[in-house]
């Protein structure tokens, strides 16, 4: 297959109730903190990796609730252009055994020591790395 500079397609993995808001609207407000890279909207580029997440999230969400008023997982698709990242702060970990700097990240994002800043102002629009599965301290 021959490189062809198309889109970046990447997925959100969530319920029925957040895909729907979604379509109309990002709301970083409502982001997790303590996450691997800090608040913000995570995607994935593999939709088994997002539907594995909708379908755990549910399940979690799902506990204790009639049928009736269960949500159902959801994995919403984005097409980003790849030229809109040009003019973007970016932060790219590429994950090796012995990439201590990608972890140390990852827990001070993890235990909530304020937002990751580039050494310009601001904070960084779109990190890239790896899934961490959580990797114990």
């Amino acid at each position: 297959m021959a490189w062809t500079d198309g889109p970046l397609i990447v997925y959100h993995g969530t319920d029925s109730d957040a895909a729907s808001a979604i379509k109309r609207r990002i709301d970083l407000s409502l982001s997790q903190p303590f996450t691997d890279f800090g608040t913000g909207f995570y995607t994935t580029t593999s939709f088994w990796q997002a539907q594995n997440w909708a379908n755990e999230r549910c399940r979690r969400i799902n506990i204790g609730r009639v049928a009736a008023s269960q949500v159902r997982a959801a994995v919403v698709e984005f097409k980003a252009d790849r030229p809109d990242f040009d003019s973007r702060s970016l932060l790219v970990f590429i994950l090796e055994d012995s990439n201590s700097d990608y972890w140390d990240f990852v827990e001070h994002c993890r235990l909530g020591h304020g937002a990751h800043r580039p050494k310009t102002k601001g904070t960084y629009d779109v990190v890239f790395g790896p899934v961490s599965l959580w990797k114990q301290w």
